[in-house]
């Protein structure tokens, strides 16, 4: 018979049910919204980076929470806020809610919005690219600038607050709720999808609540799990030094937040700083060695991870970092602006293509009620229905004898390459013609160009 907390763990569980229960059910296999397809993120172990520098049996896993309905781990942020808000009686449909965010927590919380009934207002920084702001604006909120350190825009929604009526500042830097998410869905994912073998715990820090969330629910399982927050090299705050610009969006806020402060006894974590150039580096070999596209906040993740990693007294230990979103929001960052862009990468993991799940659109006009599923090809690992057709080509092709691993060169538009040799073109147009495809990043002059280098391999 279960037992109590058994019976707790499992409502949980069904009350979000995210992709890995409905990959797994045999019932129909829809979700009502995307509200229940945050959460459950898959973990997924890096093999290749760095491999030949790591002590003895160390294993580096990441947290793909580009696997989320908008793509990085402020979904849960954003849904738990607004939820517990609602709860409390803070806020009802047809009200305003205001938050200053860096742009991903924008996103997530204007997704949330539309399907609870309220509006939204994001205050971001704007010395930040426009990807984000642009993605905000796509989902129908508004986007309201300021200048400055994160207080200023801290007055901004102040200000917002004091001129609209009934509008909400959420304020992720104070709110325990966003804390509670991460306790209550990402610390128990972890545990649970390592079978509890994880050893240290990596993760960058802004507002703080991944880090407190998650380091506060290993610690209860196991004591001797190390937590490690990262942040800038250029703004240590947390480290005892002093606010800094720096380039690593979405962490060093600049201050100690109240949750830090308030789970900082709890959790006891330590404190490891990372350059924004290495942050930024470390992002683009995940991409060139692992085929991940991701953010740079994720580079700085596995900077430091890669650090631990290569120390003899973690030997035989599982480090688990997050992946928080995402390279697709930062087209118009210093990710991208490298002289040449690499063309094919390595795949992600074939493990989890064609794993995609239904989303259910309910429709009403003239009366007439239907139902209208969406088949949500952004869940591919890197966020296209072309990644089928891609995987399947090559493997097509390696059971045939026609390519061979680091010998053959493959050219075509947005094919995923695995594990072949690496080609670069230099870019022709602007950020705006660059495009994400599956585990590619095309330089413009598609054809003509695949074309030119094919006649170079033959005459070479």
């Amino acid at each position: 018979m279960a037992t109590e907390e058994e019976d707790g763990a499992t409502e949980e569980e069904d009350a979000r049910k995210g992709i890995p229960f409905l990959l797994s059910s045999q019932e129909e296999n829809i979700a009502p919204d995307i509200l229940q397809l945050i959460g459950w993120t898959p973990l997924i172990e890096m093999k290749k980076i760095n491999a030949s520098r790591r002590a003895a049996g160390v294993r580096l896993v990441g947290k793909m929470e580009t696997y989320q309905p908008l793509c990085s781990v402020k979904d849960r942020t954003a849904l738990g806020m607004i939820e517990d808000a609602e709860k409390r009686g803070s806020i009802s449909p047809g009200d305003t809610l205001i938050e200053a965010t860096s742009g991903n927590l924008g996103i997530g919380l204007a997704a949330v919005a539309i399907q609870k009934g309220y509006k939204f207002i994001a205050v971001i920084p704007n010395n930040y690219p426009p990807d984000k702001q642009k993605l905000i604006k796509y989902l129908g909120a508004e986007v309201r600038t300021t200048e400055g350190p994160y207080r200023n825009m801290e007055k901004k929604v102040e200000e917002l607050k004091k001129s609209i009526k009934n509008s909400y500042n959420l304020d992720q830097m104070v709110n325990e709720a966003n804390v509670e998410a991460h306790y209550k869905w990402t610390g128990p994912e972890i545990w649970k999808d390592t079978a509890g073998k994880v050893d240290i715990f990596v993760t960058s820090v802004g507002s703080g609540g991944t880090l407190a969330g998650v380091g506060k629910y290993l610690k209860e399982k196991n004591q001797s799990i190390r937590i490690v927050a990262v942040e800038p090299a250029e703004s240590p705050v947390l480290s005892g030094g002093k606010a800094s610009k720096h380039r690593i969006q979405g962490i060093g806020v600049g201050f100690e937040t109240e949750i830090l402060k308030a789970h900082k006894p709890i959790i006891n974590y330590e404190v490891k700083t990372i350059r924004s150039d290495d942050s930024i580096t470390k992002a683009r070999m995940l991409a060139r060695e692992e085929g991940l596209l991701v953010g740079i906040s994720a580079g700085a993740n596995i900077a430091v991870c890669l650090e631990l990693a290569a120390k003899e007294e973690n030997k035989g230990k599982m480090i688990v970092t997050m992946l928080p979103s995402g390279a697709d929001r930062y087209l118009s960052s210093d990710l991208f602006n490298n002289s040449r862009l690499v063309v094919f990468i390595s795949l992600l993991s074939a493990d989890w293509m064609d794993a995609t799940c239904l989303d259910e659109e309910h429709h009403e006009e003239r009366r007439c009620r239907g139902s209208i599923g969406g088949k949500m090809e952004a869940y591919h690992p890197l966020g296209t229905v072309k990644e089928r057709s891609a995987l399947r080509v090559i493997e097509d092709a390696e059971e045939k004898g026609l390519i061979t691993p680091g010998v053959t060169s493959i050219l075509g538009i947005g094919l995923v390459l695995r594990r072949t040799r690496v080609w670069t073109l230099e870019p022709t147009s602007g950020v705006e013609e660059a495009t994400i495809t599956t585990a590619a990043i095309v330089a413009g002059g598609g054809v003509d160009r695949v074309e030119e280098e094919i006649m170079k391999l033959l005459v070479g």
